[in-house]
């Protein structure tokens, strides 16, 4: 299979290339969509520039909107926002990713399912032809198509019967589009914990339609089963606020970027001077997580494109960060630009979220500016329940937000 440049190229150059590639399918993304066939040209492929923002999602919205109507594009731009609520979801419920890696430790440590049977499923090796290539694709590419992923879940969970946290944490370590949200719920979805009670079941005629018959696992899946249960429950909690957004006030400032957000082109920072720029390497913080190298070397030039196109706009010349909580480098980075003020974009519930956490401490009581992009703000207090209801009355959120 050939998913060669541009899509895997960790640049937003290329991300802007797919998208544009992309546009002349998107009136028939609603009809193809599921589809997992070879190249996976009925779907974007766009994921992973959009959870490193390398696109933001107002620009993808924007981009498909001068070309198709809401009716037309409605599903494409509905599968955009899935992510955003996704985010939302957890930010108010940080605990579901807290307990998930917890579950992920005490696996490891304690068992509790059989490891021979693990290391066949993480191998490809369980004899159920269209999982063992699933697994061959992940590793050989970083990328599964949609209705794949769902498919794995599904047959992980409920025919393997191999935990659901040691699933996530598979695809978490290699998925270039890894995002501790989306992942996470949706796997849980999978089990019939997030929505409860309603589990999702691979079934062989599916898989053989949808994949256009190159596969065809009849007799080998479980199709009826119970969903899993789990004794705690979440409730939601209070989302965060962030900071304004910060005024031209003659105040020298120093931006660190993140591999969360790597697109400055989509926000108001580019009205106000700075007088440094960093970035914090990915490499150390994944690592604890054993995310592979695909991913992590995708993170990597998504973060060194985002300093290099900052650079320009500023006409500055970036540092890079290193090290798990480089409080050092940092304190040294800010006392040598005789800075003010630190700007970051807050991080989501994640990795990052906890190793920036750990950082902004180390700095003590230097003012720091945690910034939240306008989408979502305005689309992460929504997602309050579930997404039918989020999606209700979207459109005229989204226009009014990009207009």
């Amino acid at each position: 299979m050939d998913l060669s440049a541009p899509w895997n190229e960790p640049s937003r150059r290329a991300g802007w290339a797919l998208l544009q590639n992309f546009l002349p399918r998107v009136g028939d993304y609603a009809r193809l969509r599921n589809f997992d066939q070879p190249g996976h040209t009925d779907v974007s492929r766009l994921s992973p520039y959009v959870r490193s923002r390398l696109l933001s999602e107002a620009e993808i919205y924007r981009t498909v909107r001068e070309q198709y109507s809401w009716d037309q594009a409605e599903k494409f731009l509905q599968e955009v926002v899935w992510r955003t609520y996704w985010k939302g979801w957890l930010e108010m419920r940080p605990v579901v990713w807290q307990e998930y890696r917890k579950a992920v430790g005490c696996l490891r440590k304690e068992g509790g399912f059989s490891p021979l049977d693990l290391s066949k499923a993480e191998k490809g090796e369980t004899g159920i032809a269209c999982f063992d290539y699933w697994v061959s694709e992940l590793r050989e590419t970083g990328y599964l198509h949609n209705h794949a992923r769902m498919w794995f879940a599904s047959l992980w969970i409920f025919t393997l019967r191999l935990p659901w946290a040691l699933g996530a944490d598979f695809f978490f370590r290699h998925l270039l589009d890894g995002d501790p949200a989306s992942n996470t719920l949706g796997w849980r979805w999978v089990a019939g914990l997030q929505t409860k009670g309603k589990p999702y079941l691979a079934r062989a005629e599916n898989i053989q339609k949808f994949t256009g018959g190159r596969f065809y696992p009849k007799g080998q899946l479980v199709e009826d089963a119970e969903p899993l249960t789990e004794d705690m429950t979440f409730s939601r909690g209070v989302l965060p606020a962030g900071d304004p957004w910060p005024p031209e006030d003659g105040r020298r400032r120093g931006l660190l970027l993140l591999v969360e957000d790597c697109s400055v082109e989509e926000t108001p920072l580019g009205k106000i001077s700075l007088a440094a720029l960093a970035g914090w390497s990915p490499e150390a913080v994944l690592e604890k997580y054993g995310i592979s190298a695909r991913p992590v070397n995708f993170q990597r030039g998504a973060l060194a494109d985002a300093l290099q196109r900052a650079g320009q706009c500023w006409g500055k010349d970036p540092e890079m960060l290193q090290g798990p909580c480089p409080v050092a480098e940092l304190k040294k980075w800010i006392e040598e630009n005789a800075l003010d003020e630190l700007i970051v974009f807050a991080p989501p519930v994640g990795p990052w979220q906890e190793a920036w956490r750990d950082l902004r401490m180390g700095l003590g009581s230097f003012p720091v500016r945690s910034l939240r992009r306008p989408w979502d703000d305005a689309l992460w207090p929504r997602a309050t329940a579930g997404f039918f209801r989020f999606k209700k009355g979207i459109a005229t959120v989204l226009e009014e937000l990009v207009e």
